[in-house]
Protein backbone atom coordinates (compact mmCIF):
# COMPACT_ATOMS: atom_id res chain seq x y z
CA UNK A 1 0.00 0.00 0.00
CA UNK A 2 1.01 3.62 -0.81
CA UNK A 3 -0.39 6.68 -0.04
CA UNK A 4 -1.26 9.19 -2.47
CA UNK A 5 -1.93 12.81 -1.53
CA UNK A 6 -3.82 15.37 -3.42
CA UNK A 7 -3.48 18.43 -1.49
CA UNK A 8 -6.24 21.22 -2.89
CA UNK A 9 -4.78 24.82 -2.86
CA UNK A 10 -5.98 28.01 -4.41
CA UNK A 11 -4.71 31.66 -4.71
CA UNK A 12 -7.54 33.25 -3.57
CA UNK A 13 -8.66 34.03 0.37
CA UNK A 14 -11.14 33.60 2.76
CA UNK A 15 -12.56 35.28 5.38
CA UNK A 16 -12.27 32.58 8.17
CA UNK A 17 -11.24 33.48 11.59
CA UNK A 18 -7.27 32.35 11.63
CA UNK A 19 -5.07 32.82 14.51
CA UNK A 20 -2.22 35.03 14.09
CA UNK A 21 0.38 32.33 13.95
CA UNK A 22 -1.67 30.97 10.54
CA UNK A 23 0.38 30.13 7.48
CA UNK A 24 -0.22 28.33 4.20
CA UNK A 25 3.62 27.43 4.55
CA UNK A 26 3.75 26.15 7.77
CA UNK A 27 0.52 23.78 7.30
CA UNK A 28 2.13 22.10 4.21
CA UNK A 29 5.77 21.81 5.61
CA UNK A 30 3.49 20.12 8.61
CA UNK A 31 2.17 17.75 5.84
CA UNK A 32 5.40 16.66 4.43
CA UNK A 33 6.95 15.87 7.52
CA UNK A 34 3.90 13.91 8.42
CA UNK A 35 4.18 11.97 5.13
CA UNK A 36 7.69 11.22 6.11
CA UNK A 37 7.20 9.34 9.02
CA UNK A 38 4.63 7.14 7.20
CA UNK A 39 5.73 3.71 6.94
CA UNK A 40 4.44 3.76 3.27
CA UNK A 41 6.01 5.27 -0.02
CA UNK A 42 3.63 8.76 -0.51
CA UNK A 43 3.48 10.37 -3.17
CA UNK A 44 2.09 14.39 -3.47
CA UNK A 45 -0.45 16.36 -6.35
CA UNK A 46 -0.89 19.71 -5.68
CA UNK A 47 -4.75 20.28 -7.20
CA UNK A 48 -4.34 24.33 -7.58
CA UNK A 49 -6.95 26.15 -8.06
CA UNK A 50 -5.93 29.17 -10.58
CA UNK A 51 -2.24 27.90 -9.86
CA UNK A 52 0.33 27.89 -6.80
CA UNK A 53 -0.05 30.65 -4.41
CA UNK A 54 3.36 32.60 -3.83
CA UNK A 55 3.78 31.50 -0.40
CA UNK A 56 4.06 27.75 -1.31
CA UNK A 57 5.82 28.16 -4.67
CA UNK A 58 9.12 27.02 -2.95
CA UNK A 59 7.88 24.25 -1.22
CA UNK A 60 6.80 22.45 -4.37
CA UNK A 61 9.25 19.82 -5.08
CA UNK A 62 10.84 18.55 -7.73
CA UNK A 63 8.79 15.24 -7.64
CA UNK A 64 5.39 16.68 -6.98
CA UNK A 65 2.87 16.39 -9.37
CA UNK A 66 0.70 19.99 -10.29
CA UNK A 67 -2.36 19.52 -11.63
CA UNK A 68 -3.83 23.41 -12.39
CA UNK A 69 -7.42 23.59 -12.72
CA UNK A 70 -10.24 26.54 -12.56
CA UNK A 71 -12.69 26.05 -10.30
CA UNK A 72 -13.40 29.37 -8.19
CA UNK A 73 -15.46 27.55 -5.42
CA UNK A 74 -14.88 24.57 -2.96
CA UNK A 75 -16.89 22.54 -4.45
CA UNK A 76 -15.76 22.42 -7.85
CA UNK A 77 -12.63 21.96 -6.59
CA UNK A 78 -12.96 18.66 -4.53
CA UNK A 79 -14.85 17.43 -7.65
CA UNK A 80 -12.09 18.02 -9.74
CA UNK A 81 -9.33 16.68 -6.90
CA UNK A 82 -11.93 13.48 -6.74
CA UNK A 83 -11.62 13.12 -10.58
CA UNK A 84 -7.98 12.69 -10.39
CA UNK A 85 -7.59 10.30 -7.41
CA UNK A 86 -10.25 8.32 -9.58
CA UNK A 87 -7.57 8.50 -11.98
CA UNK A 88 -5.03 7.05 -9.89
CA UNK A 89 -7.19 4.75 -8.61
CA UNK A 90 -7.40 2.59 -11.16
CA UNK A 91 -3.99 1.51 -11.38
CA UNK A 92 -3.90 1.49 -7.69
CA UNK A 93 -6.83 -0.03 -5.95
CA UNK A 94 -5.15 -0.78 -2.97
CA UNK A 95 -3.61 2.41 -2.26
CA UNK A 96 -4.97 4.78 0.54
CA UNK A 97 -5.84 8.21 -1.01
CA UNK A 98 -5.36 11.25 1.25
CA UNK A 99 -7.70 14.52 -0.54
CA UNK A 100 -6.86 17.37 1.90
CA UNK A 101 -7.50 21.05 2.13
CA UNK A 102 -4.53 23.64 2.34
CA UNK A 103 -5.24 24.89 6.00
CA UNK A 104 -4.20 22.07 8.28
CA UNK A 105 -1.95 21.37 10.74
CA UNK A 106 0.01 17.69 10.94
CA UNK A 107 1.37 16.12 14.04
CA UNK A 108 4.92 14.63 12.84
CA UNK A 109 3.44 10.91 13.79
CA UNK A 110 0.04 12.12 11.89
CA UNK A 111 0.57 9.42 9.25
CA UNK A 112 2.57 6.83 11.18
CA UNK A 113 -0.47 6.33 13.14
CA UNK A 114 -3.03 6.86 9.90
CA UNK A 115 -1.19 3.72 8.22
CA UNK A 116 -1.73 1.91 11.22
CA UNK A 117 -5.23 2.42 11.39
CA UNK A 118 -5.91 1.34 7.65
CA UNK A 119 -4.06 -1.97 8.54
CA UNK A 120 -5.90 -2.40 11.96
CA UNK A 121 -9.25 -1.33 11.07
CA UNK A 122 -10.37 -3.51 7.61
CA UNK A 123 -13.79 -2.39 7.78
CA UNK A 124 -13.30 1.14 7.84
CA UNK A 125 -13.67 2.50 4.48
CA UNK A 126 -13.13 6.15 5.25
CA UNK A 127 -10.38 7.97 7.80
CA UNK A 128 -9.89 11.01 9.69
CA UNK A 129 -7.65 12.19 11.91
CA UNK A 130 -9.62 15.18 12.85
CA UNK A 131 -12.59 15.87 14.92
CA UNK A 132 -14.00 19.23 14.88
CA UNK A 133 -14.97 20.48 17.88
CA UNK A 134 -18.56 20.60 18.36
CA UNK A 135 -21.40 23.17 17.23
CA UNK A 136 -24.73 24.51 17.44
CA UNK A 137 -24.89 24.47 13.90
CA UNK A 138 -27.32 21.43 13.15
CA UNK A 139 -29.46 22.56 15.95
CA UNK A 140 -29.80 26.44 14.46
CA UNK A 141 -30.45 24.48 11.01
CA UNK A 142 -33.26 21.90 10.94
CA UNK A 143 -32.63 20.92 7.18
CA UNK A 144 -29.36 19.10 8.44
CA UNK A 145 -30.05 17.15 11.51
CA UNK A 146 -27.04 15.39 13.62
CA UNK A 147 -27.55 11.99 12.63
CA UNK A 148 -26.22 8.86 15.03
CA UNK A 149 -24.29 5.93 13.70
CA UNK A 150 -23.89 2.56 15.17
CA UNK A 151 -20.17 1.69 16.79
CA UNK A 152 -17.54 -0.48 14.96
CA UNK A 153 -18.72 -3.89 16.09
CA UNK A 154 -17.09 -5.06 19.08
CA UNK A 155 -16.42 -1.46 20.02
CA UNK A 156 -13.98 1.67 19.69
CA UNK A 157 -10.69 0.16 18.01
CA UNK A 158 -7.37 0.56 20.16
CA UNK A 159 -4.41 0.61 17.40
CA UNK A 160 -2.22 1.34 20.21
CA UNK A 161 -1.15 4.19 21.65
CA UNK A 162 -5.39 5.43 20.60
CA UNK A 163 -8.60 4.52 19.93
CA UNK A 164 -10.05 4.67 16.60
CA UNK A 165 -13.92 4.98 16.62
CA UNK A 166 -16.86 5.45 14.29
CA UNK A 167 -18.10 9.68 13.67
CA UNK A 168 -20.80 10.87 11.73
CA UNK A 169 -19.16 13.18 9.77
CA UNK A 170 -15.91 15.09 9.42
CA UNK A 171 -14.73 17.88 7.03
CA UNK A 172 -13.22 17.74 3.12
CA UNK A 173 -10.17 16.29 4.28
CA UNK A 174 -10.18 12.98 4.95
CA UNK A 175 -8.26 9.45 3.72
CA UNK A 176 -10.18 6.87 1.68
CA UNK A 177 -8.97 3.51 0.39
CA UNK A 178 -8.82 3.21 -3.25
CA UNK A 179 -11.52 0.63 -4.17
CA UNK A 180 -13.79 2.71 -1.56
CA UNK A 181 -13.20 5.58 -3.73
CA UNK A 182 -13.52 4.20 -7.28
CA UNK A 183 -17.10 2.38 -5.89
CA UNK A 184 -18.22 5.83 -3.95
CA UNK A 185 -16.86 8.59 -6.38
CA UNK A 186 -19.90 9.56 -7.81
CA UNK A 187 -21.58 9.96 -4.45
CA UNK A 188 -18.77 12.42 -3.04
CA UNK A 189 -19.34 13.94 -6.08
CA UNK A 190 -23.12 14.00 -5.73
CA UNK A 191 -22.36 15.28 -2.27
CA UNK A 192 -21.37 18.50 -3.47
CA UNK A 193 -24.33 19.76 -5.65
CA UNK A 194 -26.56 20.75 -2.57
CA UNK A 195 -24.41 23.75 -2.12
CA UNK A 196 -22.30 24.71 1.33
CA UNK A 197 -22.05 23.36 3.84
CA UNK A 198 -21.97 20.06 2.14
CA UNK A 199 -19.31 17.76 4.49
CA UNK A 200 -21.83 17.18 7.20
CA UNK A 201 -24.62 15.99 4.16
CA UNK A 202 -21.82 14.10 2.19
CA UNK A 203 -20.97 12.35 4.73
CA UNK A 204 -24.74 11.15 6.79
CA UNK A 205 -25.04 10.37 2.75
CA UNK A 206 -22.31 7.90 2.76
CA UNK A 207 -23.25 5.94 6.16
CA UNK A 208 -26.53 5.41 5.01
CA UNK A 209 -28.22 7.94 7.20
CA UNK A 210 -30.68 10.40 5.50
CA UNK A 211 -28.64 14.00 4.94
CA UNK A 212 -31.77 16.20 5.06
CA UNK A 213 -34.68 16.32 6.25
CA UNK A 214 -38.26 15.79 4.55
CA UNK A 215 -39.92 17.81 7.01
CA UNK A 216 -37.42 21.24 6.66
CA UNK A 217 -36.61 20.29 3.08
CA UNK A 218 -36.68 23.99 1.89
CA UNK A 219 -34.91 25.69 5.09
CA UNK A 220 -31.92 26.99 5.54
CA UNK A 221 -31.78 28.20 1.40
CA UNK A 222 -30.21 31.62 1.31
CA UNK A 223 -32.04 33.74 -1.31
CA UNK A 224 -29.89 35.86 -3.88
CA UNK A 225 -31.67 38.08 -6.01
CA UNK A 226 -29.64 36.93 -9.16
CA UNK A 227 -30.28 34.23 -11.62
CA UNK A 228 -27.74 32.09 -10.24
CA UNK A 229 -29.16 32.66 -6.83
CA UNK A 230 -32.66 31.93 -8.20
CA UNK A 231 -31.28 29.00 -9.72
CA UNK A 232 -29.71 27.53 -6.36
CA UNK A 233 -33.32 27.82 -4.71
CA UNK A 234 -34.82 26.07 -7.26
CA UNK A 235 -31.72 23.43 -7.45
CA UNK A 236 -30.86 22.93 -3.90
CA UNK A 237 -33.91 21.16 -2.68
CA UNK A 238 -33.85 18.69 -5.79
CA UNK A 239 -30.32 17.81 -4.96
CA UNK A 240 -31.12 17.43 -1.31
CA UNK A 241 -33.93 14.85 -2.58
CA UNK A 242 -31.65 13.27 -4.52
CA UNK A 243 -29.10 12.72 -1.63
CA UNK A 244 -31.97 11.53 0.36
CA UNK A 245 -32.46 8.88 -2.12
CA UNK A 246 -28.89 8.31 -2.89
CA UNK A 247 -29.02 7.61 1.61
CA UNK A 248 -31.70 5.10 0.99
CA UNK A 249 -29.83 3.16 -1.55
CA UNK A 250 -26.43 3.20 0.71
CA UNK A 251 -28.14 2.30 3.87
CA UNK A 252 -28.13 -1.66 2.41
CA UNK A 253 -24.14 -1.50 2.51
CA UNK A 254 -23.22 1.65 4.73
CA UNK A 255 -19.73 3.05 4.34
CA UNK A 256 -17.61 3.52 7.72
CA UNK A 257 -15.68 6.51 8.71
CA UNK A 258 -13.29 5.96 11.53
CA UNK A 259 -11.83 8.98 13.85
CA UNK A 260 -8.73 8.40 16.53
CA UNK A 261 -9.77 9.66 20.26
CA UNK A 262 -6.64 12.64 19.51
CA UNK A 263 -6.56 14.65 17.00
CA UNK A 264 -3.37 14.25 14.31
CA UNK A 265 -4.26 17.20 12.66
CA UNK A 266 -6.06 20.05 12.83
CA UNK A 267 -8.51 22.48 10.58
CA UNK A 268 -6.52 26.25 11.69
CA UNK A 269 -9.76 28.12 12.43
CA UNK A 270 -9.72 30.18 15.75
CA UNK A 271 -12.93 27.98 17.20
CA UNK A 272 -10.74 24.91 16.85
CA UNK A 273 -7.34 26.00 18.00
CA UNK A 274 -8.54 28.38 20.36
CA UNK A 275 -7.16 28.13 23.59
CA UNK A 276 -4.52 24.86 22.90
CA UNK A 277 -0.88 26.61 22.81
CA UNK A 278 0.41 23.20 21.40
CA UNK A 279 -0.73 23.99 17.57
CA UNK A 280 0.78 27.05 17.35
CA UNK A 281 4.21 25.60 18.96
CA UNK A 282 4.10 22.94 16.24
CA UNK A 283 3.02 25.83 13.46
CA UNK A 284 6.29 27.91 14.63
CA UNK A 285 8.69 24.78 15.26
CA UNK A 286 8.28 23.59 11.45
CA UNK A 287 8.63 26.77 10.06
CA UNK A 288 11.75 27.42 11.96
CA UNK A 289 13.37 23.90 11.37
CA UNK A 290 13.02 24.74 7.22
CA UNK A 291 13.98 27.95 7.33
CA UNK A 292 17.00 28.63 5.58
CA UNK A 293 19.75 30.80 7.26
CA UNK A 294 20.26 33.98 5.94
Amino acid sequence: MNIRILYRTWTGSNDKPRPPWYSLAACLLSLHEAAAGSPYSTSFTFVADGGIPPELAEHVRPEDTVLRITAGTAAASLRATVAAAVTSARTAPDDLFWLCEDDYLYRPDAFAHLARAVERIPEADYFSIFCPRPSGWSLSHPSQPNRHFPEIPSGPRLVEPLRWRRFPGTTSTFGVRGRALLRDAGLITLGTRPGAPFDGATWHMLQGARPYSWRHLFRDIDPYLTHRGLAKIVGKPVMRVALNVAAIRVARHPRMLVVPDRNLAVHVEIDEVDGDAEWEALSKDVVQRHTKPA
